[in-house]
């Protein structure tokens, strides 16, 4: 989308402990972003993050509550 058009910036973590089905790929875990042109410095370091994280990071976030899915992914940023 187009930042411009974005107010406020969001980061939304949908993490499941059943795998959803994704084009060719099964997930269990989807990050969305709504990214405002105030915080476009850090949509790289978000995409960063995610490209990093392993399989094993992944099975281990989806068994986290959504506190400490957000705890544990600003974690993963500050890596």
């Amino acid at each position: 989308g187009d930042p411009d058009k974005i107010l406020k910036s969001y980061i939304i973590i949908f993490a499941s402990k059943h795998e959803i089905k994704w084009k060719q790929y099964n997930a269990n875990l989807v990050v969305f972003m709504a990214i405002s042109k105030d915080n476009i410095d850090i949509t790289k370091k978000v995409i960063q993050t995610i490209a990093k994280l392993s399989e094993k990071d992944i099975k281990n976030l989806i068994v986290l509550d959504n506190t400490e899915i957000k705890e544990k992914f600003i974690s993963f940023m500050k890596e």
